[in-house]
């Protein structure tokens, strides 16, 4: 498949095998990990043209990439972009963070932000937590205690699933395996979905990284996410209980995207002490308030696509160009 960029001389080209490359082409590599852009660089098709490359990647929930100043020596890498930040590589120019988005191979829908969805006095919940709880991960508790403790008191509805050992262990089965188990055997996608468009706000509490999937799902789904923002240390001060000895996120890392660009979400730092008011101050003293925010969510849900989108255009462009006058 190609198809020409309007006002440009950039031909875009969808290709399956590596033995089309042009020796003046980028290559754009959508891959799972910053080791699979270095197996790429070393194939023979790569390595013996002069072509350049440009990748999307997961990096490491730690934002300790050992592979990350690798590429950044190698001339022949253009530019990248990772959902989680690393100081060792990332200078927000040539290799870049970006959002996690949703988790659309777990089958969240891909046309959620185009569907139909209801202001928030006709959503029937006022909040959901839907997390699996380990102790790695010790502040979900401590957000399932607090949601348990409000919706108990006022009567709210409120929609509350947390799974525990039976999830841990689904999750060493699938690395061991290569399965899904813990997605597939969790909430259908579908009702995951609908739980989401049904309720006012969706508690983010924090996983291995600050960034998730939850967060991006709600956004879709124009629920209101309240997500926690953990304390922004320098690397080597601050105990993450998942990865106690190799944590290196800094300041800039946590919900860095998120608060550049202005995004319509609540932070909160302690889950017991912070939520009871914030929900207070949307749903009884200011409705008005959360009238506005909830619109805001979805328009900006947009807006942040298309700007990522025309981000990646430019810098195809810039360096396609850049290559050809070489």
């Amino acid at each position: 498949m190609t198809r020409e960029l309007r006002d440009s001389s950039v031909q875009l080209r969808l290709i399956g095998d590596l033995s089309a490359t042009t020796s003046s082409s980028l290559v754009l590599l959508v891959v799972q990990g910053l080791s699979d852009v270095l197996h790429f660089l070393n194939t023979s098709e790569i390595a013996s043209s002069n072509a350049r490359v440009a990748f999307y990647a997961l990096s490491r929930e730690d934002c300790n990439n050992p592979d990350g100043p690798r590429l950044a020596e190698d001339a022949r890498v253009a530019f990248g972009f990772v959902p989680y930040g690393d100081c060792g590589f990332v200078d927000g120019d040539r290799f870049s963070v970006i959002p996690l988005g949703p988790s659309y191979e777990h089958g969240f829908p891909l046309n959620a932000h185009k569907l139909p969805l209801p202001d928030v006095d006709s959503r029937p919940y006022l909040l959901n937590l839907m997390v699996s709880w380990t102790p790695e991960k010790p502040t979900r508790m401590q957000a399932l205690m607090a949601a348990e403790h409000i919706c108990g008191l006022d009567g709210s509805r409120c929609i509350i699933e947390h799974g525990s050992l039976m999830f841990k262990v689904l999750q060493l089965l699938d690395n061991a395996v290569g399965s899904s188990l813990r997605w597939r055997l969790s909430s259908a996608p579908q009702t995951y979905f609908d739980n989401l468009r049904q309720s006012v706000f969706t508690l983010c509490p924090m996983g291995k990284n600050p960034e998730q999937y939850r967060i991006w799902e709600a956004l879709a789904a124009g629920s209101i996410p309240i997500i926690e923002d953990m304390p922004a240390l320098e690397p080597g001060t601050f105990w993450h209980p998942a990865y106690p000895k190799t944590w290196r996120c800094v300041r800039e890392d946590i919900h860095g995207f998120l608060k550049r660009m202005g995004a319509p979400v609540i932070f909160v730092s302690d889950w017991q002490r912070d939520l009871p008011r914030v929900l207070a101050h949307y749903t009884q003293d200011h409705p008005d308030e959360l009238l506005r925010l909830q619109r805001r969510v979805r328009r900006w849900y947009r807006q942040q696509g298309e700007h990522l989108q025309a981000e990646l255009l430019a810098k195809l462009v810039a360096h396609s160009r850049s290559d050809s006058l070489k």
